[in-house]
């Protein structure tokens, strides 16, 4: 009996403790996810310097709030880099996915373009600056492994509907669709003149 009863205790003195943690770690993970939108914003401003105080006061927090979940910003970017890469990719596999497939190629590359010209151009400054940033960090290793990864998920999706495309070929199209990320390159090049151009050398490897 005696037995039966210290299981009892000891059940619930785990299911408390588990009850007690549970808001806790909830915080922590909406606190490290305000944290992180805080310096997507900071990045997405050519203005505000990428700093823990920038940071902090884009997240409402203090500082030394701030350090209790990472230990610099060196630590907040690259959990950016991960978070926002790994949802970029997922996203531009969707959009790739709602492509209408079509008899001709011309037509199929055509809406590919479109749909990754409308999607990359939502937050290509963030984009650069992500980069940029991971760069002068010498993290950028990280943005070049989500982005092998990428180029395999993409190649896997449109291989069917392009067949005659290598994966070299479809490295080079990927190199060329990404170039949308840096601002300085594509700022006087306007949507009409790049799917036109980028089509140009797409349909050079069919």
């Amino acid at each position: 009996m005696r037995i039966f009863v210290r299981i009892l205790i000891w059940l619930r003195y785990l299911i408390t403790m588990s009850l007690r943690k549970e808001p806790k770690q909830y915080r922590s993970k909406e606190m490290v996810n305000s944290i992180l939108q805080g310096a997507m914003r900071v990045l997405a401003r050519e203005d505000l310097k990428f700093s823990t105080r920038e940071i902090a006061g884009q997240t409402g927090i203090s500082v030394g709030s701030l350090y209790q979940y990472f230990k610099n910003r060196e630590e907040i970017l690259k959990e950016l880099i991960y978070t926002f890469s790994k949802k970029q990719n997922e996203d531009i596999l969707e959009t790739f996915r709602a492509i209408p497939n079509s008899d001709l190629p011309e037509d199929y590359i055509s809406n590919l373009l479109n749909a990754f010209y409308d999607y990359i151009f939502q937050d290509l400054y963030l984009t650069h600056n992500i980069e940029t940033k991971a760069k002068q960090a010498g993290i950028y290793h990280l943005i070049e492994e989500l982005d092998k990864q990428l180029v395999v998920n993409l190649y896997q999706e449109l291989k069917p509907s392009i067949p005659q495309l290598t994966m070299e070929d479809f490295q080079v199209l990927v190199t060329l669709l990404k170039s949308l990320n840096n601002p300085l390159i594509t700022k006087n090049l306007n949507k009409e003149k790049y799917i036109n151009y980028s089509k140009k050398i797409v349909l050079s490897f069919l």
